[in-house]
Order: C-alpha cells, then sequence, then structure tokens
C-alpha cells in the first residue's frame, strides 16, 4: 500500500507540475498579449516608419517578408482604428492617464522599436558579412574555355576634357588591341550597337549614359571594315513612361539633339527603340519575335525585336557601373534594354521598368521563369535573366565606355564631379571575358558574381577562367579603382604574386632559340599563368607556366639590345614581373644545314647529292647552297666538307666543322 501510495503521490506531483507549467505558459501569453494591445498604436508607428525607410525608395521591397509583417501590422491597426474610436467615446476611467501622456508614451516606444530594428537588421547584415560567402551554384561549365583578348586603353583627358578625336584614338586601339572587327564584320553587312541609355534625365557628362562620342567612334570602324548599314538601338527602362521615351533618352545624352531620329553624329546612321512592339501588350510580327532557347539557365522563351535578332553583327556599348541588382552593370547586363517594355512592363502600369521580366518573383506571373533551381531572391532573378538575355542572341563584339566610373547604381544622383574618373576604353570579342576584366577593374571577384558565374557555365557566351583572358594594352592591375561593395558583391584579392628568377642573366648574349625557366615563383591564392613580352610588346602567354618553358626564336626581332620581361599572374590578375635587358646575336650558319634546323643530317646529305653537278660544271637552280667550297660546282670535294659537318638529327653543328 505504501508503495502505492508514493506512485500515487509521484503522479499527483507530475500532473501539478503540469498544470502549473501551462498556468505559467499562459499567464505569459496573456501578458505579451496585453502588451502588444496596450502597445498597438506604437507597433503601428513602428511598422509605418519601417515600411516607408526600407520600401520608400524601392517599392519592389515590399515582397520581402519583414515588409510584409510591418504591413499587416499597420493594416491591422487601420482596420481595427474606426472601431476603436467609437470606443473611445465611453468616459475616461477616473484612474487612467491623461490622453497626451499616453500618445507621447506610445511615440516613445514607437522610436525606441524603429531604433532597436535598425540596429538589429544592420548588425545582422554586419554579422554576415564576417561569414565567409558561398560561390552562386551553377551547374558545371560545358565545354572547355577559348582562349580570348580583352583590350584596354587608358589614357587622361587633354587639358581636362576628352576631344572627340581623343576618344575616337582610345577606342581604335582598344577595339585594335581586342582583334578588331575587320573578320567579324564582312561587306554588306548590318550592324547594330547597342548602348546603355538608361533613363532620359542623363546626358554623358556623368558616366551613367554611353558617351555618343564612343558610338561615333565605333560606327566609323564598322563601316571601314565593309558595314553597309549602321544601326544605333536602344530600350530605355524608364519609371516615367514607356511611350516615347527612349526618344527622350537618345535627345538628352546627345544622340539626336534635333529629334530627327537619325544619329547627329552620321546622319546616315538610324536611331531604333527595342521598347516598341506595336504598342502596350502589342506582339506586332513585324517588330517582335518569340525566341525559344535550349539553353536557356531560367526561361526558355523570350520576346526580342526582330533588328536584334536579324542583325548580323550586334556591338553592345555599356558603361562602367555598379548596381544594387547584378552587382555590375557592363556588356551582358547592356542587353537588359532589348527586353521591350511594351510587352515586360510591371502588370499594374506600362510605366515601370522591365519589371515583369527582371522584377517580379511570383512564379505565377504572365513571364514566370521554368528552369530550375527556383531564384532565391530578386537579385538572383535579375543575373540569371541576364544571362538569357545574351543567350538569345549573343553579342559579336564589346566595347565599354569606362571614361567615368558610376560607384552608386543604379544611379538616383551621380556625384558632381564625376567620380572616379577610370579614363578607359574596354574592348574584347568574349562579353564573359569583358565582364570578367571590368569587375576585377572595380575590385571585385567575378567568380561571386552570378550573371559572370553563370554565362561562363552555359559555355556559350565566353570564359572567366582568367588563364585564358589575355589582357593588352593597360593591364588590370595598373587600372584598379575598388567599387563600394554593391549587389552581393566579394572584393577580388589585391595581393601581387611574386617572382624570384628567370633563366636570362642580365646583359646575357643570346642566339636562336632560347629557353626562359623562372623559379620562386607564388602567392596565396595561386599563379595561374605568365606571359612573354619582348621590347614591351606581348609575345606569349603560358597558362602551365613554370612546368612548361617559354621558348623565344630571339630570330625574330634585329640583332642588338633588346628587353625581355615575364610576368606572372593570379587569378584576380594582380601580377609581378622580372625584366631581363639582353643582347640579340644572330647564329652563324653551320656548312651543310640545308634546312637550317642547326644540324647536319640525312635530310641535308639528300639535298647535297641531288643537287651533285661534277667538278667545273654550274650547280642547277635551288642548289647554290650546295656549294660548300664555294667553287661554282657541287662535287665530291663538297660532299666531303659534308661529311666533316655531319651530326646527325637534334644534335647541334658546329659553324667552324668546314676549317
Amino acid at each position: 500500500m505504501k508503495k502505492k501510495s508514493k506512485v500515487l503521490n509521484a503522479g499527483g506531483s507530475t500532473l501539478d507540475s503540469g498544470v502549473r507549467t501551462a498556468g505559467l505558459i499562459g499567464r505569459w501569453a496573456l501578458r505579451l498579449w496585453h502588451l502588444l494591445v496596450h502597445n498597438r498604436l506604437a507597433i503601428a508607428v513602428a511598422s509605418l516608419l519601417w515600411l516607408i525607410f526600407r520600401s520608400g525608395s524601392q517599392p519592389r521591397r515590399i515582397t520581402y517578408p519583414c515588409q510584409q509583417v510591418a504591413a499587416v501590422n499597420v493594416g491591422a491597426f487601420a482596420a481595427g482604428l474606426v472601431p476603436a474610436l467609437f470606443l473611445a467615446r465611453k468616459g475616461r476611467r477616473p484612474h487612467g492617464l491623461p490622453r497626451a501622456v499616453v500618445v507621447r508614451r506610445q511615440l516613445l516606444i514607437a522610436g525606441i522599436m524603429f531604433v532597436a530594428a535598425l540596429i538589429g537588421v544592420e548588425g545582422y547584415q554586419f554579422a554576415g558579412s564576417l561569414i565567409p560567402p558561398e560561390l552562386p551554384d551553377v551547374p558545371p561549365r560545358l565545354g572547355d574555355p577559348i582562349p580570348t583578348t580583352v583590350g584596354i586603353c587608358q589614357q587622361d583627358p587633354q587639358g581636362g576634357s576628352y576631344t572627340t578625336a581623343q576618344i575616337e584614338t582610345m577606342v581604335r586601339q582598344a577595339v585594335t588591341l581586342a582583334g578588331g572587327l575587320d573578320d567579324i564584320v564582312s561587306p554588306g553587312d548590318t550592324v547594330v550597337i547597342k548602348p546603355n541609355l538608361v533613363q532620359p534625365k542623363w546626358d554623358a557628362s556623368r558616366g551613367v549614359v554611353t558617351n555618343p562620342r564612343v558610338c561615333a567612334a565605333i560606327v566609323k570602324i564598322a563601316k571601314e571594315a565593309g558595314a553597309a548599314q549602321v544601326i544605333i538601338a536602344e530600350g530605355t527602362a524608364d519609371r516615367a513612361g514607356t511611350g516615347g521615351m527612349t526618344w527622350y533618352a537618345f535627345n538628352r545624352a546627345g544622340y539626336d539633339t534635333n529629334w530627327d531620329h537619325w544619329f547627329d553624329y552620321d546622319t546616315s546612321v538610324q536611331l531604333f527603340d527595342l521598347n516598341d512592339t506595336g504598342g502596350p501588350d502589342q506582339y506586332d510580327p513585324a517588330k517582335v519575335t518569340s525566341k525559344t532557347i535550349s539553353n536557356g539557365v531560367i526561361r526558355s522563351q523570350y520576346w526580342i525585336p526582330n533588328i536584334i535578332l536579324n542583325c548580323d553583327v550586334l556591338i553592345s556599348v555599356p558603361t562602367f557601373k555598379n548596381h544594387g541588382q547584378g552587382t555590375v552593370t557592363l556588356s551582358m547586363k547592356n542587353r537588359v534594354g532589348c527586353a521591350p517594355n511594351d510587352i515586360y512592363h510591371a502588370p499594374w502600369s506600362t510605366d515601370e521598368m522591365k519589371w515583369a521580366l527582371m522584377h517580379d518573383t511570383s512564379s505565377s506571373s504572365g513571364f514566370p521563369w521554368t528552369i530550375p533551381p527556383a531564384p532565391a531572391d530578386e537579385n538572383e532573378l535579375v543575373q540569371r535573366t541576364l544571362v538569357d538575355l545574351n543567350l538569345v542572341r549573343p553579342q559579336d563584339f564589346a566595347v565599354v565606355e569606362a571614361l567615368i566610373g558610376v560607384t552608386n547604381g543604379p544611379v538616383d544622383d551621380p556625384p558632381s564631379p564625376p567620380n572616379p574618373w577610370m579614363r578607359m576604353i574596354v574592348a574584347g570579342r568574349d562579353s564573359v571575358a569583358v565582364d570578367t576584366v571590368g569587375a576585377l577593374a572595380m575590385g571585385y571577384d567575378p567568380d561571386y558574381i552570378t550573371q559572370i558565374a553563370w554565362a561562363d557555365g552555359t559555355g556559350a557566351l565566353g570564359t572567366k577562367d582568367t588563364r585564358y583572358i589575355t589582357v593588352l594594352g593597360d593591364h588590370v592591375a595598373w587600372v584598379r579603382n575598388d567599387f563600394p561593395h554593391r549587389g552581393g558583391s566579394v572584393r577580388a584579392n589585391s595581393s601581387p604574386p611574386w617572382i624570384g628568377n628567370i633563366s636570362l642573366t642580365e646583359g646575357q648574349e643570346v642566339t636562336g632559340t632560347v629557353t626562359i625557366t623562372g623559379s620562386g615563383i607564388g602567392d596565396d591564392r595561386g599563379v595561374v599563368k605568365a606571359e612573354l613580352a619582348v621590347d614591351g610588346n606581348f609575345l606569349a602567354t603560358n597558362p602551365d607556366w613554370p612546368y612548361a618553358d617559354f621558348e623565344w626564336d630571339s630570330t625574330t626581332v634585329p640583332e642588338g639590345p633588346h628587353s625581355v620581361t615575364v610576368t606572372v599572374y593570379d587569378a584576380a590578375l594582380n601580377e609581378a614581373s622580372i625584366t631581363r635587358n639582353v643582347t640579340v646575336v644572330y647564329p652563324l650558319p653551320i656548312p651543310g644545314d640545308f634546312n637550317g634546323d642547326r644540324d647536319v643530317d640525312q635530310q641535308d646529305c639528300a639535298h647535297l647529292t641531288g643537287c651533285m653537278s661534277g667538278a667545273g660544271v654550274p650547280p642547277a637552280g635551288g642548289c647554290t647552297d650546295a656549294d660548300l667550297e664555294g667553287d661554282n660546282d657541287v662535287d665530291q670535294t663538297d660532299f666531303g666538307l659534308l661529311q666533316r659537318c655531319l651530326t646527325g638529327p637534334d644534335v647541334q653543328g658546329d659553324p667552324h666543322c668546314a676549317d
């Protein structure tokens, strides 16, 4: 009985404990409820302040969870305001606080809540910045990278401002360094130049829109290469209305100051509005075509202006900007202008820029993503859509107008005077490589920029692998200017690699083919390639150096003094170099080496025997080199000299073997 009693008592204690716990939870829940009810004004005011602070400048943030909770709080308070005012008509309780005191207390609480939320969010973001970032989750690259070249021409303005002639010189130099247009543009081609004009409120003096003088230089180069027709096309993104806004942008940026829809710098060049598909929600087949792509990274179908799809050559001419969504605005992001606003405007307004395509994170919209994985946020939606717009019709060349850099994109108000002056033009055939170089010049790691990572992964648009990108002209390490962090950017490594020595010595005499090796090479991130230059002129790149040597044929330069430079690069194109001054001496000829391979073997013997003419008989044409004795015949004496010089294959001959 005692044991049973103990068991019952134990059970009763357990039951009592459970009841007490439930009661405690209930009391705390009731207290929380009273706290919320009594401070509903403070909560509503704090939520309203939060909505204005976070979503006022960018309404699309209303889709974020924290903004949605704040909106619910404000809505709930507003919904209960009328009943509350009706009930407030009852007489005041005799011991209640004065209404003014209550309001002041509620406003104070609202301010404290707002500041606490702000500190919490900023603290969370700061703590997140301390966590090592993750690389974009993209599929493995399809196919091996193709080596490519990017040209950079950096010059200071003359007298404080660029002349039209100086800009043309810079563009020509960058385009030439990148391989030129001669084998891209064929006689009779139609060339479309796509600048970045963004909005009609900007002229070309602040770096926000593409300078028309850069496009004027490209027009000249394209025509010189054989283009029969050149068109400048843009579809501006603007909140102030889509109807005709591209023409305002052309006018404001200095392309069309007289509103005749022809380029001021060359009146044979037509201007074209890519936003026009026949009117809002119209699909005029004469203006736009539905294009299906099999290798899209977020969608498989897009409406694209016919002029973009049908042109022979497409040249992207962006500016040099960072961006909150996309991280960088360079050659690939410039293609946003090819998505017609008449089709891709916001569902509620034709004034909202490309909203349905670039900013609508709802999978139930008219243009949902169809290719997994689903975008994690709006930034990823933007970046993957950019890749698709390039896959629809890849551009053939890119020329980045980087005279001025913009560090606060999307631009509300660029600094005045413009800052920083980048003072350069960047050009290339590979848009991914051009944007990789541009991102590094901004101080951003391109591996963490989603549009670049996805574009590289497709294998169809280019490469971001700097082992295969040769930068000619000015180097990335020379022009780099670290921009502020934007759009999930990660700072690129800026520590240079090192190189201890190369196999050439100062003042060395070199002859023929010279093997160049290196030692003491490395850095914290890994050297990815080396380049060889002679007299400052690029000669070769080697992604496997120092494991694979440079073989330099010194006979390709005149005899005399020359400088030889070996430069090593890491993945961020930081660099270190060694220069040696050498003297090139042409090698003495080796008697009997008729094929110039620096040995005397059976091939040379066969040449001499085939040229035998006999004593006193002049040799036949093509056999004068077999007259080793120099007596105007090829006989046994010449054959004897060859035998004295015979070495066998791949054995260096002696220039004095016939002495």
